[in-house]
């Protein structure tokens, strides 16, 4: 079952980035990367109020499509900031971002379910993004 909610959240994941990169060139970072949480939001909160394993299959793909939009914008907004040396330092640091939240993220998650539910971690998410969107927003 595990492998199910995998593969529903990584197969989005992967392909909308193909979407939102090209899409990104036409309208802007900023209106794609909103649209994108606000797609992860929606299926954040399906999975945290899912009474079925489909019904919680199928947030785990709207998060993942969503999300995707953040793995393209991740690589996009370096090369649109920063050029040369400082390019190289903002990609280091978004790589040491990228390889370290994998390993923190099932711990963190362990905590959440260990003390709370396993409906913590979704709550935690939602409300991450929540502040994401917000700081985006008024940015």
């Amino acid at each position: 079952m595990l492998q199910a909610v995998m593969a529903c959240y990584l197969i989005p994941y992967g392909l909308s980035q193909f979407v939102y990169g090209p899409l990104s060139d036409k309208l802007g970072r900023k209106p794609i990367i909103l649209v994108g949480l606000a797609i992860y939001l929606v299926g954040a909160v399906i999975s945290l109020f899912a009474h079925s394993f489909e019904l919680f299959l199928l947030g785990s793909f709207i998060q993942g499509a969503g999300i995707g939009s953040g793995g393209a914008m991740s690589r996009t907004l370096s090369r649109d900031c920063f050029s040369g040396e400082e390019l190289h330092r903002a990609n280091s640091i978004i790589s040491m971002c990228v390889i370290f939240s994998p390993l923190l993220a099932p711990v963190l998650g362990g905590v959440f379910t260990e003390t709370l539910g396993w409906r913590s971690s979704y709550l935690f998410l939602t409300l991450f993004a929540v502040a994401v969107v917000i700081v985006m927003a008024s940015s």
